[in-house]
């Protein structure tokens, strides 16, 4: 072989290897990677999501619509007669009569207790002859003193003969507290609303139950419809009982956990600041409720919150990239343990080049 044909044939070797030298080079540039795994510690985060869904049958939906249906509810409630405080005391006296007529006392008649202590009866009476009445007497004046126990009272308005035949006794203290009549009020009327709402809801869960035994209704998969609440008698009227009638629809839709699960994983990664923060979503975390359903029924607003294990971002060291770039693993090593971080640990894309990427932004930190 002439000189000529060796010396070309040399510079086409070198040039072939400085292409494949070249091109290894590009490889290694472009798809170098290192992840260097520091220990740390890990922390809850939680994220809402709200989505309209379409309300399908096939195995990928969401939410399908299970049983839409119309319930109604009634009973009747006892109304308590109310307690008010007053300024003077009080309290319920008996009024006896050993005389042989009766003995009739008008409203705002005089008891005196034996150490002068004036009360007033509430109200006229006209007392048997040999027997007795009760009604309510109150304290002429404001004052604790007249917070007395049981006693007997004189009426001195009557003839002195009749004192010691005709008078009052107490059996209990005088207080404050007074009873007043059991009238109908707002109150009442909105926790006979709120007793009905619980009954009326168990029983459409129950109803959905018996005809769904495959599904696993619970009230979070209810919406209601349209209702109608009634009472009667009408606020502010008197009466011991209050009659509630509801009527209100229900529609039960059944949420595919599963695949609420992995819309909720998706969204809670996307609001972190990086998704290698992820660790696991926390088990029975992720709750749900269904806020409302268009018209036709096809479409279904759900709003859901779940919590996840994420690596604390707190805990990442702050290492200069530029001091890992082209060195070799023992080097990196060094470098990690003199930075504080000795139990870190290095994973290469290209395991059988041991050199860590010389492009900073290809070298990243993730907690273990």
């Amino acid at each position: 072989m002439s000189t000529s044909r060796r010396r070309y044939l040399r510079i086409v070797n070198i040039f072939i290897t400085l292409t494949v030298l070249a091109l290894l080079a590009t490889v290694y540039l472009t798809f170098a990677r290192a992840l260097i795994f520091v220990p740390g510690d890990r922390e809850q985060f939680t994220a809402t999501a709200s989505a309209e869904v379409d309300l399908g049958n096939d195995e990928s939906s969401i939410a399908t619509t299970v049983l839409s249906q119309e319930f109604e509810v009634s009973d009747t409630f006892d109304i308590r007669a109310k307690e008010s405080a007053s300024k003077k005391a009080g309290g319920t006296v008996t009024i006896v009569n050993k005389y042989s007529r009766n003995q009739p006392l008008v409203r705002s008649t005089r008891l005196v207790t034996q150490d002068g202590k004036l009360f007033r009866i509430a109200e006229s009476v006209n007392v048997p002859a040999g027997g007795t009445t009760k009604v309510f007497a109150e304290a002429d004046e404001e004052g604790d003193s007249y917070l007395i126990g049981a006693t007997t009272f004189s009426i001195p308005g009557l003839w002195e003969g009749l004192r010691d035949l005709i008078y009052a006794e107490s059996t209990e203290p005088m207080t404050y507290e007074r009873i007043v009549s059991s009238v109908v009020t707002a109150e009442d009327i909105a926790a006979a609303q709120d007793a009905l709402q619980k009954k009326i809801t168990q029983m459409a869960l129950d109803e959905f139950k018996v005809q769904t035994p495959e599904t696993h209704v619970t009230e979070r998969m209810l919406t209601t419809g349209t209702s109608k609440f009634s009472t009667s008698p009408a606020e502010g009227e008197e009466s011991t009982t209050l009659t509630a009638h509801l009527k209100q629809e229900f529609t039960a839709v059944s949420i595919d956990r599963e695949h609420l699960g992995n819309f909720i994983k998706e969204h809670l990664i996307g609001k972190l600041p990086d998704p290698n923060q992820f660790i696991e979503l926390i088990p029975d975390s992720v709750t749900y409720s269904l806020t409302s359903l268009n018209e036709d029924r096809s479409k279904a607003q759900i709003d859901a919150e779940a919590s996840a294990w994420i690596h604390s971002q707190s805990a990442l060291p702050a290492l200069e990239m530029k001091q890992l770039t082209g060195k070799t693993l023992q080097a990196a090593r060094e470098y990690l343990t003199a930075a504080g971080v000795p139990q870190a640990s290095i994973e290469l894309s290209l395991p059988w080049i041991p050199l860590l990427p010389f492009l900073e932004n290809h070298i990243a930190l993730q907690i273990q």
